[in-house]
Parts: structure tokens; sequence; C-alpha cells
């Protein structure tokens, strides 16, 4: 399905889809577009998506080395999510625009440690920049909002391995690269900012959307319905949520705002998003990150310095342990 005036709203990039060759020993550049989720069966944090000449190749970094991954999958995505089903031990993939930028996928793959299959084509429908995280408690991975060919939406889906069921169409506003988490300790889905844009007019009466309005509010999915828990913070996009090695808080990471991008790190306790002070990488947009809860650590990778006039792809990896960010430089 092809879209137009939402797709504005994502930068464009034409390319071929290409293997890693195998003398790469890292991933090269990525620019925001790609996923990062934790394959505790592993001990991988596993990186997919967004451009370049190895996007189309599944990664995995086990806290000393990178590993490519060169099995046939999804080709290139961009503006994707990973999530790490732990009790089917399956990574899954929804969806995403091709490389062009204008047309969206709605095909689900997983990923069983060893290949790629495609195992829906049905579900929430075509889109990109969605939010999603696995419920350790019901057991499956939610799916909230994102970009569709009408632009940004609110609905929310459930897949168990076998469906996809819708099981919302209210709670937060319509909403496109919000991050999300699984909290254990209330056992919900969190999700906090991420932008909407403003319904327009074509000349030819022709509806469509333009521009970006960042939003700061967070939410949690409780398996049933949604509840606002917040409705103040920084008003971000493309950030990621991970929960913090040592105190299991949620830590929201870098991001851009309506003015610029960002390196901060803000923590959520009792309702409230705090800066952590002194804990900053160099700013960025779309920066992905994964808790490795075998060592403790949360890994960051890669992103757009810069700003949305002129941005430039990272290949930087960074690793938090709970109180401190240092960047990690591979052999």
């Amino acid at each position: 399905m092809r879209i137009q005036s939402a797709a504005a709203a994502i930068a464009v990039f034409v390319g071929t889809q290409r293997l890693v060759a195998q003398a790469a020993q890292r991933p090269a550049a990525h620019a925001g577009g790609h996923a990062l989720a934790y394959d505790s069966r592993r001990g991988m944090s596993m990186l997919y998506g967004d451009r370049g000449p190895d996007a189309s190749t599944l990664w995995g970094w086990d806290g000393s080395s990178w590993r490519a991954f060169n099995q046939p999958g999804p080709g290139l995505r961009r503006h994707i999510k990973l999530a790490y089903d732990s009790a089917r031990d399956r990574l899954v993939l929804y969806g995403g625009f091709d490389d062009s930028g204008r047309i969206l996928n709605s095909d689900t793959w997983e990923w069983n440690g060893q290949s790629w299959s495609r195992v829906a084509t049905d579900g929430p429908g075509p889109r990109a920049s969605y939010a999603l995280a696995y419920d350790e408690q019901r057991r499956r991975v939610i799916l909230f909002g994102g970009l569709s060919s009408n632009g940004p939406v609110n609905d929310t889906w459930g897949w168990d391995g076998v469906r996809w069921t819708k099981l919302a169409d209210d709670g937060p506003s319509p909403r496109a690269e919000t991050g999300a988490v699984y909290d254990p300790r209330i056992q919900s889905i969190l999700i906090a900012g991420g932008f909407t844009m403003n319904r327009t007019t074509a000349p030819n009466g022709q509806p469509g959307w333009s521009g970006r309005v960042y939003v700061r509010d967070t939410w949690a999915w409780d398996g049933e319905r949604w509840r606002q828990v917040a409705q103040d913070g920084d008003a971000r996009a493309y950030t990621s949520l991970v929960l913090d090695p040592i105190s299991g808080d949620p830590l929201r990471i870098a991001g851009e705002s309506d003015s610029a991008y960002n390196g901060d790190m803000s923590r959520f306790a009792e309702n409230e998003w705090r800066t952590v002070s002194g804990a900053t990488v160099p700013a960025r947009h779309g920066g992905a990150a994964a808790l490795d809860t075998r060592r403790k650590r949360i890994v960051l990778f890669g992103g757009s310095a810069g700003s949305a006039q002129r941005s430039t792809a990272l290949a930087d990896l960074w690793e938090w342990d709970g109180r401190r960010w240092q960047e990690i430089k591979p052999p």
C-alpha cells in the first residue's frame, strides 16, 4: 500500500537490498529507523532495520563482539520495532516502511535463532513507527499506534504467535514513534511521548497530514485497558524506554524534541519523569536500546546526530551499567 502525505514525516531513502559482506565485523551506521531487542536465550541484543548496506542483516551483540546472521528474511525495513517473546523464544517484527519510505508493509516475521519465517500477512494493517513490547504476564506481544496510510493511529493489538487480536480503539491519542517497555512491578506496558501530525486539506480537496506535534504524556496498558499515569514530561519522539538494570525503574533515553536532538536520560518513578544527572550520551534521534539482563547492561546503538534539517547516521555503541554510560568500541 502506498502513502503520500503521511510519508513526508519520515525521511525518504532509495536503496538496494544487500546482505552484509562476510568480512564485516560490526554494523554500519544506522540513522534511526532500526530496532534493538534482547534475546535472553542466546544472551544477545539483536539489531535489525533502517537503511544502508547491511540493514537487511540481523546482528547480535553479546557484550564482546557483533555477530552477523546472514539469513533471508524481511528485507529492508525502516521505522520498525522488535520484541522478544521469551515464552516462545521468538524475535517478532511487524510491518514498517520499505527502502523507498513510501510503501508500508503489513506482514509479521519471526526469528527463531536460526532463520526468519513470515508467519502472518494480516493483523494491524500497513504501518510503521508503532510501539512494540512483550507483555511477560500475559505472554503476548503488544503493538500500539504508529503511522498508517491514513496518518497516526491509536489502536492496540496483541500477538500470541498464531494471530493478531485487536484489543482496544481508545486510550492514548493517535501517535507514532512512541517509546514502550514492559514494567513487571505494575505488570503493564508503559508508553511515553511520540508525535502526532496536523490534518491538512490539499488544493484538490484530498485530506492529508503535515508537520509534527510532539506529545508528553505517559500511559500504562494492563492487558485490558489504558490508563494515563502522567501528563507532564519532556515532549519527545524517536526515544527508547528501557528498564534500569539496578533499580528496575523505566528510563527514557535521548530522542527528538520540537527544537533539537537530545542525549539526556530520565527516570520514571512515583508517576513522574526526572532527569538523571550526568547520564548523557551524544545527542541523537532514533537511537535503539535494549536491556541485557544477563550482563545487567543497557545497550544503545546508532541513531542520527545533528538536526532534522541536516543529520549524520551513527554507528556508535554505548552501555549503561546503572551508574554511568560507557562507549564500547568492539575489535
